[in-house]
This record gives structure tokens, sequence and C-alpha cells, in this order.
């Protein structure tokens, strides 16, 4: 996260002097926030329609997107849509435009089921009726596996999460159970399968294992010798009678030779883990066999996999992926056997048209990437930088559009974004770039992200979550871990510009290390912030030791910290609103942001102190409650500003105040990065200072 922050300038040689500059805040121009990027989504469900070449419908984290020119270029088509994750999505083989959407809630929250439109995703309406289980009464369903009948597309399947398989015969207007216990055997249906040379019969992947209906969805019974659950299943379009079948919890990637009566193991030399005497493989999130059957492939939380020999070998798919992570692969129907499309976690989708051997991104338009960082170049008006889950993204146009900037760096996911920007007197300005990722340590870039090499000797561990910068010394950097398993997470300290690092004394125990925040008054002063911690860890003396501090009951658990840029308030954002601090932390008063808003992030403003934004996101998943906000008194009252995030979650704020139109940008987990443009204020004309007003100052940055 971004806070108020100075430009690192070096003593004797940079000197910026300004003459009687008055602080003032920035009013917005236009209420509302604009989107422009970077592209990308959490894609759980790719369909092609089978009766275009050109159309295909994917499902992600808030929606369905159409894909036009085989995928190549996006348009949200989710309007009457919840903002849900839509897991599962079928086309009408015979109309394009008549789709099926399938949405699961987080935990918790209560389940909005099965939609329907008949325009292309211009409009959506519920096609609930009927769906209730039969013996908790629970409606709707979470639903995550549709098939529509070639032979018949008013006959639909649909299978549910904890609940039963349902059937159509009119088109989605009423559903009814062909499972029996559904909710008592705990069966969860996650993917269905037809025959292509037999459409009644089909084959569904469930907690209970294969299930298999031979009359068109109305009866089921459970078939084949496997023995495990299933996730994902597929038949191939060239032998029906071979299957594959995936599992989700380390059986890996089964195959039938015989319509799904014996099953055999294919993972030949997929990569595997042994723990506890047994030998664990990649969930399977995603099968897909090619329209001649001469290759199969798998999408995985490892990567992706294509088999040309039944799966006695697999090969890892690696040229131009930007991620490894995969939920969804799948032909386009029309289309050479080569071209292929992959949905991942973060980078939204890619496509290949060689069958793997190179993949290119192809998520234009398709604006739903998982930002956690951002930051503006002081010195460059309209430059600022992206990190996203699957990497690091460059602006020169305020926001406009946005490029890849991670030329060098490995596939982990990009967890922390810092920006070190020096004036200088030499020709050029100096700007060094560091990211953390989750895997791969820390990365460092002196050419806007066109290269990056590795950075921090000493720095042992791999998993790096949260950045600062020394906003008095240009050559102090923390930086937080966020690694796996029951090992202390810590906070290290560099003094030269992160070439080699020192443990500080913080031991989080098991808590990861998400923001860091240096106190712009006095550098000594450290928060590093741990979802879960209750309160955050401070530091009084550049780190050697800490204390934990604890906001007021009243205050909920906190998300973030921000140090007042003049005086001895500390701001954190909390569940319920934010809480203040006037006497460094000792005492706490709440205040309100608004209902249902947790605080992700804060930034003071960089010509005003008393002005702060709040980054929020919505206490209940895909409610209300997300965006920005802004107080003018120090944090105390708040008024939403701009319009269009409410259903977001803004996780960062950056301030980009170097130009004539200024403007913030809002980093936003599953939609990129969303823009304000801020107008010069009215300000009066200054008397001509007098000699002695005259005064060198550090340029403060966001």
């Amino acid at each position: 996260m971004t806070f108020f922050r100075a430009i690192p300038v070096l003593a004797l040689v940079a000197v910026i002097v300004l003459i009687g500059v008055p602080a003032h805040a920035f009013a917005a121009v236009s209420d509302a926030w604009t989107f422009g990027g970077p592209p990308g989504a959490s894609v759980y469900a790719i369909a092609p329609a089978p009766s275009s070449s050109s159309i295909v419908y994917v499902g992600t984290g808030r929606g369905v997107w159409r894909g036009e020119r085989g995928g190549t270029a996006w348009q949200n088509a989710s309007s009457g849509l919840p903002v849900e994750r839509v897991q599962a999505v079928a086309v009408d083989p015979s109309d394009p435009n008549v789709v099926y959407a399938g949405t699961i809630t987080p935990f918790g929250v209560p389940s909005v089921g099965l939609f329907k439109t008949t325009d292309g995703g211009v409009s959506w309406v519920e096609a609930n009726n009927g769906f209730f289980d039969p013996f908790t009464g629970a409606e709707p369903l979470d639903v995550a596996a549709i098939s529509v009948d070639p032979s018949n597309p008013q006959m639909v399947v649909a299978g549910t999460r904890f609940s039963e398989i349902f059937l159509t015969t009119d088109g989605g207007a009423n559903w009814t159970p062909q499972t029996i216990g559904g909710a008592g055997l705990n069966l969860e249906t996650t993917g269905l399968a037809r025959d292509p040379s037999n459409s009644q019969r089909i084959y569904a992947a469930s907690t209970i294992g294969l299930l298999l209906s031979v009359n068109g969805g109305v009866d089921w019974d459970a078939f084949g010798n496997a023995g495990i659950t299933f996730f994902c299943v597929a038949v191939d379009p060239a032998a029906p009678a071979t299957v594959w079948a995936g599992n989700a919890f380390g059986f890996g990637i089964a195959k039938s030779l015989d319509s799904g009566a014996t099953w055999q193991s294919a993972n030949g030399n997929l990569p595997s883990v042994a723990s506890g005497g047994s030998t664990f493989f990649p969930a399977i999130d995603s099968v897909a066999v090619a329209p001649d059957g001469s290759a199969v492939y798998l999408a995985t939380p490892n990567g992706l996999f294509r088999s040309t020999d039944g799966g006695t070998n697999w090969t890892a798919l690696e040229s131009g992926l930007n991620e490894l992570d995969f939920h969804s692969v799948a032909f386009l129907p029309g289309q050479p056997p080569g071209t292929v499309l992959a949905g991942g976690n973060a980078g939204g989708v890619y496509r290949t048209t060689n069958a793997g051997a190179d993949w290119s991104a192809s998520s234009q338009g398709l604006n739903e990437s998982l930002v956690t960082e951002v930051v503006a170049n002081p010195g460059f008006a309209g430059v600022a930088y992206a990190a996203a889950t699957d990497g690091v993204y460059a602006t020169t146009n305020g926001g406009a559009s946005w490029t890849r900037a991670s030329g060098g760096l490995p596939r982990s996911s990009v967890a922390a974004l810092a920006l070190r920007f020096v004036v200088s007197v030499q020709p050029g300005d100096q700007e060094t770039l560091f990211a953390g990722t989750l895997g791969d340590g820390l990365w460092s870039s002196v050419d806007g992200g066109t290269t990056w090499s590795p950075k921090g000797s000493g720095l042992d561990d791999q998993f790096v979550s949260a950045l600062a910068l020394d906003p008095s010394n240009v050559t102090i950097l923390y930086a937080g871990t966020n690694h796996p398993g029951a090992s202390s997470q810590r906070v290290y300290k560099s003094t030269d510009s992160g070439v080699t690092w020192t443990q500080t004394g913080l031991d989080a125990n098991g808590f990861p290390i998400d923001i860091i925040t240096i106190d712009p008054d006095d550098s000594s002063r450290v928060a590093a912030f741990a979802h879960g911690a209750g309160g955050y860890f401070q530091t009084e003396n550049g780190g050697t030791l800490w204390r934990t501090v604890t906001p007021g009951a009243g205050c909920g658990a906190v998300h973030a910290v921000a140090y007042e840029p003049q005086g001895n308030g500390v701001l954190v954002g909390v569940t319920n609103g934010v809480c203040r601090s006037e006497n460094g932390g000792t005492t706490w008063t709440h205040y309100d942001v608004a209902p249902l808003s947790v605080v992700e992030d804060l930034l003071f403003d960089p010509q005003d102190p008393s002005v702060v934004y709040a980054a929020a996101t919505p206490a209940v998943p895909g409610g209300l409650g997300g965006g920005v906000f802004q107080s003018t008194d120090g944090g105390r009252t708040w008024t939403a500003l701009g319009t269009g995030l409410s259903t977001y979650s803004v996780h960062a704020l950056a301030s980009d105040a170097s130009s004539s139109s200024p403007r913030l940008y809002a980093g936003i987990f599953q939609g990129g990065v969303a823009t304000l443009a801020l107008g010069e204020p009215t300000r009066n004309t200054p008397e001509p200072p007098a000699p002695s007003d005259r005064e060198t100052r550090v340029i403060e940055r966001p």
C-alpha cells in the first residue's frame, strides 16, 4: 500500500527550492471512476459457443465476459448478474446468445443460484424456480456445472454444491431434483460431460465418485471402479469410449477406455509431492481433449500440461504464460485442433494456435486483474505502476491503458511494490522499482520494468509480501514476509538500497506481514501490520525493538496503518471504519466511514495532510461498502469519493499530484486500477515572498 512519503533526495546532489507554495487539497473533476486495465481476471470457466467459431464466454470472479474473434477481444456481459463468482457457463448449442451462468458465493454468504441470458449477456434473469434442496429447503443453490442437450436445448442439467443434480425440460423456467440424498451425502457435482455420439449419456464428476445418466439426466447411478472423487470430466470427441476425469485432492488424472466402467491412473510424469508415504499430484481443475483426439490438456494450480500419448508423458506448457495457476482450458469449435484457450487465476485468458508451444495473453478489455499495490512516479505526470498477481504493469497516460512491465520477473505472484525516485543534477532522473514476490524473493528494475534482476543478499525468505522505503534516507528499505508453514514471519531491513539485508527484532510468529509503514516525521518509527494479529507491531528505534499496539475495543481488527505527516497522530483502517489516535497510539477514537466497509488502505493528501483518502472493501463479499472515501478533517468524518466502486474491493491507493491534471489511482482486487481525475483547486494569488520565506524542501511524494 502507498502512503504519504517523501521523495528521497541526495544531499548536495539534488536540491529543490520551493517558494511560497500554499498547501491545498484537490477536488474531484469527474464523479465517476474510470477503468483502463491492467487486463486480467480469474477465469473459472470457458464456454465457446458450439454454433460459432468466434464467440466464447468466460465465467470470472465477478461475472461473465463475452469474447469476440475467438477470444481475442472482450466486453463485460454481466448486466443483471449479481457480483459473484461464476463457476459454470454453458451456451445453447443452436444459439450463441442463449447462455446459462452458475454462481458460487463464499461460505456464509447466501447463494444466488443460476441465471440465463437470451441476448448474449446484455441482460440476465434469474432461473431458480425449483432450485431448492428437497431435504433442507435451502434455496437457491450454488451451481458448479451446467450442460445443455445439443439435441434438445430446452433440456439442461445443472450440478450443485452440497445438493442434488437438477434437470429442466423448459429452458430453465422450472427445475426438478433428479438425485436422492444430495445434502445428506454431501454431494457436490463440479463437472458434466456428454458423450458426443449419444447426448443422452452424461457423466458427472462429484464428491461421491463418477455418476452416470443414460437418459439425458433423468436418472443417475454411481458408475465405475475408480473409488475416488472427481472434480472435472471430459470425453474424447474422436473416441467417445475414452473418458478423462481429474481429482482435486492429490489423485491427479484418471483415464477410462470403456466409457467409464473401469479406470486407471494416467499421471505419467506429472510433477508430484511425496508426503507421509503417499504421492500427491496437482489438483486437476479442468481437462480438455482435442477435437481429433490428438492431445489432452490439463489446467492445474501448478501449470498447464499436455499429453499426446494418452497420459504416459506430460509436457509442461510455459512459453508466453505469465502465471502458474490455471482454472480452465477449452478448445474452440471450428478452429484447428491446435487452437486452445486457457483461463488463469489472475492474468485472464491465454491463447495458443500451435498446440501450446507458445501462448499469448488474450485479455484485451477483460479488466478484472487482481491488483495488490499501486505506486505513482512523482517526477513524471501520468506514470504509475501496479503490482498484480500475475506481474507488474505500467501506465504512461494516467491509467487510460496499461502495459506489462515484467521483463525477466519469475511467474510468482507479485505481492508488494515500491518506487524510489531520486531527482539528480545529472542528466535524467533515477527511478528504481522494487517488487516482492511470493516464492522468488525480491527483485528490482531501473528501466521501468523492462528488465528485472534479483536483489537481497541476506533476505533468506523468498516470500516477500510487504515493502517500504524510508522517506528520509534513500538507502533504507524494509521488507516483510508471508511464507507458507508455521515458521515465524519476519521484517528485514536494508541500509544499502536493498543489496544486503538483516533481520530486525520482530518475530511475528505465524502472522504474515501485509503492510509496512514508516512515519514521515520520524523514520525510526515503523509499523508492520499483519492480518489476524488484531493490532499492529511498532518500533521506535528503526527495528531493533518492537511492541504490539492494540487499538481500543471498539476499533475492530486492523487492516491498514498510516502516520499523520505532521504531529503525533496515527490513523488505522479497521473492519468497521477507522480509528484515530492523537498521542501515538495510547488512546483511540473510532469513526465510521460507511456501512459495511472494511478499510484496507489510507493515504494522506500530499498537498494537504488534513485530507485523507480511504480504500475500502465490502464487509460482505459481493455487497456494498467498497470504494474510495475522503475525509477533510484528518479522518473524523467521511464521504464517498466518486461513483462506480461501491461493490469493488479497493486494496491500494496512490496519488499523482505532479501535473496540472492530478489524479487518484485505486488498486482493486479483481478490478484492475480505477482512476479519478482531480481538478486544480481555486488558489489565492500569493504575494511575492520575502527573502526569509525562501526555504529548501524535500518534495513529498504520495
